[in-house]
């Protein structure tokens, strides 16, 4: 089957969607404007649980209000960088989502950082049932997006392919810096 996605977000969603299941446990590790934490939500039903993290204060209340008009109250959103999650997840996770970068439409220079990304990325794999999925979407535009995305790419080469196996996509000819999403898939 071919996919003609949209955008790379539609991508990672569309991969998201075929390991979860209504019930499952899992985790939008950038918040942002909530539409990845809506897209988990509605994936999940009101029988599964979201986990969402960010570091803004107007990201979370943004995307509790969002949340609430689709009567969508099976998510729990913490005002921690990612780096926590473990803190919070007392069961294995099925799908962790990351958008890196900064919120768009915000205040730009408040960004994810290679080190916190690398920190949290290790703790989801740590956390992700056999047959669960990450992705990752990496921007490279803003001042630290390129080294953030090198030390992913790096991280996840070093992974050993007979317990994760990692994809990687990008659009090359659509920007001068196209981001990247990287889907991993733990054994």
């Amino acid at each position: 089957m071919f996919i003609q996605p949209a955008s790379l977000t539609a991508m990672a969603q569309f991969f998201i969607s075929t390991v979860i299941q209504p019930g499952d446990f899992v985790i939008d590790a950038t918040v942002g404007n909530g539409n990845d934490t809506l897209f988990l939500a509605e994936q999940v039903g009101s029988s599964g649980e979201v986990l969402g993290f960010d570091v803004q204060s107007a990201a979370l209340n943004h995307t509790q209000k969002f949340l609430a008009e689709k009567n969508y109250h099976q998510v729990k959103l913490v005002e921690k960088s990612h780096t926590c999650l473990d803190q919070y997840t007392i069961k294995p996770v099925k799908a962790v989502m990351f958008n890196l970068g900064y919120l768009p439409g915000k205040n730009s220079s408040i960004v994810t950082q290679k080190q916190s990304s690398i920190q949290a990325l290790e703790k989801s794999l740590l956390a992700l049932k056999p047959g669960g999925m990450i992705t990752v979407i990496a921007y490279r535009s803003h001042p630290g997006g390129e080294e953030e995305y090198q030390a992913i790419l790096t991280k996840v080469n070093q992974l050993d392919e007979r317990q994760v196996k990692v994809i990687q996509y990008h659009f090359p000819n659509s920007r001068k810096v196209s981001p990247v999403l990287f889907v991993l898939i733990k054994n």
